[in-house]
């Protein structure tokens, strides 16, 4: 468990400027009686401040709860799975990119990343929750909900973005995540509004046309459904992005950009005066079925 204290991820929590595998949360005093109660987990979104490298050798293990804000600093992330496990307002983002940014992952030759974007009642995730006692999240259960993701940065070659997802050759991709590949990002089914079946099937009511709406969760004025990626020529992501259906992604293109790149989701708006090529992966995303030939 590594506190951070105010929410700042700075080289004094990860030292030499090097994020080792571990649980990530801020950490503070308690927003509801002060300094008087001692601190808290408070929920608050990491901010990086200063040039940062998460590394957990050849596949690390990071949990990030609060959501995590990278402005104008450059943050390597070596091979691993990062979980972004919610956030105290979807108002906050869970994983937010800002414009001149240098972010690196990787060039395809390791076992690449992956980004979870979810909350913090992802399963497998409790028996974290349970050893922070004392926290002020305020959700339901004292827990952290879903928000929207963004990444912004990709203005020019001091402000780009390089990330490369799963790689299935690789034989450092835990067994687990093999179904996964080539994925990078990938959003919780439940931050939907198209309810989904614990097998991960969509809810038919009474058909994959009409869907079973989630109307337990988010609200229906909230948008942390959205995926929102800002696709310029510096922009470099090789990779699947997931989303379910009834989640969406809101792409601006700027120039002219094309990559290695597989979208799963919803819906999708384009806005900007640029062009984006999805040039498809080596190793897609596929679905098999059964079919009858005559």
């Amino acid at each position: 468990m590594i506190e951070v204290p105010g929410g700042v991820l700075n080289s004094t929590v990860c030292p030499g400027g090097v994020c080792r595998p571990g649980i990530y949360y801020a950490h503070g005093v308690d927003p509801a009686c002060g300094s008087a109660c001692g601190n808290t987990a408070t929920g608050d979104q990491l901010v990086v401040s200063g040039n940062l490298s998460f590394d957990g050798g050849a596949f690390g293990q990071f949990v990030i709860f609060g959501g995590l804000k990278i402005g104008q600093n450059s943050v390597d992330f070596g091979p691993g799975q990062y979980i972004l496990a919610g956030t105290k307002s979807p108002s906050t983002m869970t994983l937010d990119i800002s414009n001149k940014a240098l972010i690196t992952g990787g060039n395809g030759s390791d076992a690449g990343r992956i980004f979870i974007l979810t909350d913090s009642n992802y399963p497998g995730l409790s028996q974290y929750v349970n050893l922070i006692e004392r926290r002020s999240w305020p959700g339901p259960g004292r827990s952290l909900t879903f928000a929207m993701s963004s990444i912004k940065t990709g203005n020019n070659e001091g402000s780009r973005i390089t990330l490369n997802g799963l790689n299935r050759s690789s034989v450092d991709l835990p067994s687990g995540l093999l179904p996964f590949a080539p994925v990078v990002f990938w959003q919780d089914q439940r931050n939907s509004y198209v309810q989904y079946n614990a097998d991960g099937t969509v809810a038919q009511c009474p058909d994959l046309e009409h869907p079973c709406l989630n109307s337990a969760y988010p609200g229906l004025s909230s948008d942390s459904p959205q995926f929102e990626l800002y696709a310029t020529p510096f922009t470099s992501i090789t990779g699947a992005i997931y989303q379910p259906r009834g989640a969406w992604a809101l792409v601006q293109a700027a120039g002219v950009t094309a990559g290695p790149i597989q979208f799963v989701t919803g819906a999708m708006k384009y806005q900007g005066n640029g062009s984006l090529t999805m040039l498809g992966v080596t190793d897609p995303i596929v679905v098999y079925g059964a079919a009858l030939v005559e």
